[in-house]
């Protein structure tokens, strides 16, 4: 299970600014979706904006905003908001407690990270599928506090929102014969990816059981896989004769479970996926 985390850190980036940071708050200040002419006007703008980690159920972000006091008196922000929305929907928002003074003709950067719980998005938006990747619209408001009392200051960035789901696993075949005490074979499976990314598939650590007993096991490396796509993957596994009476018999399958964590490379980093199958496989005569 993955828990969402978040933290402020705010840098004076100006001669004369200083800084604090706070905590966070999902209700507050918040004001409706800028326009472009605001977007134009406003002393706020967004740095950067990096999808840092993606895990199943939680996408972190790194912001950078940066806001500049144009005025002819020293101003402070008091808050920031951030909201992610797509197609005219706000899909998450988080408001963070930041105080920052800003001196006439400086600039104060606030520097955050967000973690997104994709896992409740998912569940509650049918237009979320796992397994796309979903393009954004990144708003932040920075509350600044002038002469004129508290104002928005809007800013704005596209980002991409990946949810990304676990690869499938089906079995195909299994070739199997007796040697002495023991039996030797080789279980194909297809490694499907249904995500719309790339996965390069690194290292897969799992355990295999056959008619209900485990059985040791050495497995080709992970194939990389297309969006979308699939490719086939072989394990060759040993186990006593006592432990394989299903390899003798006339049954024309067995039942096999496979539980296991696929670890691959993606244009989002690595990721890891929990990844397993079981039913009943056909065993080639």
């Amino acid at each position: 299970m993955v828990k969402s985390s978040w933290w402020v850190v705010v840098v004076a980036v100006a001669s004369g600014a200083c800084a604090s940071a706070g905590g966070s708050r999902d209700s507050g200040r918040v004001a409706a979706a800028p326009d472009r002419a605001r977007l134009a006007a406003s002393p706020a703008r967004i740095v950067s904006a990096e999808t840092e980690t993606v895990g199943l159920g939680v996408v972190t972000y790194a912001v950078e905003v940066e806001v500049r006091n144009d005025g002819a008196t020293p101003a402070a922000t008091e808050g920031l908001t951030l909201a992610l929305t797509s197609g005219g929907r706000t899909l998450a928002r988080r408001t963070f407690d930041a105080s920052a003074s800003v001196a006439v003709g400086a600039s104060a950067r606030l520097v955050e990270r967000w973690s997104v719980d994709t896992a409740q998005l998912t569940s509650k938006d049918r237009e979320l599928r796992p397994g796309v990747v979903v393009p954004c619209v990144l708003e932040a408001v920075v509350a600044l506090r002038g002469p004129r009392g508290l104002q928005d200051a809007p800013a704005s960035a596209r980002v991409d929102l990946p949810l990304p789901t676990p690869p499938r696993l089906e079995a195909r075949t299994l070739r199997c014969a007796a040697d002495g005490d023991r039996v030797r074979g080789t279980v194909r499976f297809d490694l499907q990816n249904p995500n719309v990314f790339p996965l390069d598939a690194e290292r897969f650590s799992f355990s295999l059981r056959l008619g209900g007993a485990e059985v040791a096991v050495e497995a080709d490396t992970p194939p990389s896989l297309p969006p979308q796509g699939a490719a086939p993957w072989d394990v060759a596994f040993e186990a006593a004769r006592s432990d394989a009476r299903w390899a003798e018999g006339t049954a024309p399958g067995v039942a096999f479970l496979l539980d296991g964590t696929l670890l691959a490379f993606s244009p989002f980093g690595v990721l890891v996926f929990p990844t397993g199958a079981s039913g009943a496989i056909e065993i080639s005569r």
